[in-house]
């Protein structure tokens, strides 16, 4: 259809459900589980290895921003965002390969890692007897 036939008005919907808005609701979103918010505790250390910009750029991208949208919120261009956002997950990936050698599937039971308390004394032996 030429543009000056054409209006700039939305399509009329042709079915009356849907000009009263009798569709259906989209699905409301499942609670995450036990499982998946231990890995988010296990995961988000290693945010905290970025910057606070490049945190909210990982973020956002996480939430579903689009590029151009990201873009405009912090006031870079496109190629600055992407560039940045790939910038920071390579530091996460690089945190989690870290974490993954130095602690192993363990961490939270390491000697290393448990704090300087007297409760922590008898653990702390406990792993350090061969």
């Amino acid at each position: 259809m030429p543009a000056r036939e054409r209006s700039s008005w939305p399509a009329a919907p042709h079915d009356p459900g849907d000009a009263y808005g009798y569709t259906p609701l989209p699905a409301a979103r499942i609670p995450p589980g036990p499982k998946a918010i231990s890995e988010l505790d296990r995961i988000l250390p290693w945010l905290g290895t970025l910057e606070t910009g490049d945190r909210r750029i990982v973020w956002a991208r996480a939430a579903g921003l689009s590029w151009a949208r990201l873009a405009r919120e912090f006031g870079i261009s496109v190629g600055q965002a992407r560039y940045r956002w790939n910038g920071a997950i390579d530091l996460v990936v690089a945190a989690a390969v870290r974490d993954t050698i130095e602690t192993g599937a363990a961490a939270a039971l390491r000697p290393k890692l448990l704090p300087n308390r007297p409760h922590c004394a008898l653990i702390r032996a406990r792993l350090t007897q061969p």
